[in-house]
């Protein structure tokens, strides 16, 4: 089962933020999530790129114990990115609501 990431206290509080309906005009409650997208984008990808370094990190690891044993380890590790990455419980959703 995929869990989903917790938040960071900045997301949270940069969410908790949020300005109400009825304290702006729609024009600004338009851009608020468009400004939320670019803010919290680049955060999320370096979180992925370090998850990805790590998984494959580990199976660098196995490389001391055989090299075959290796290149099943790296092979593994990309299955398992691959799943999380195309066929996540997410990804299914993201589908199903965009269309």
């Amino acid at each position: 089962m995929n869990r989903p990431l917790r938040p960071r206290p900045a997301d949270r509080a940069w969410i908790g933020t949020a300005p109400l309906k009825e304290n702006v005009g729609d024009t600004d409650m338009a851009e608020y999530p468009k400004m939320t997208a670019l803010i919290f984008s680049p955060g999320v990808d370096n979180f992925n790129r370090g998850l990805r370094a790590y998984y494959f990190g580990l199976a660098a690891l196995v490389w001391f114990v055989h090299p075959w044993l290796f290149m099943a380890a790296a092979v593994w590790v990309i299955g398992v990115l691959y799943r999380r990455q195309f066929h996540s419980i997410t990804q299914r959703t993201l589908k199903r609501e965009m269309g």
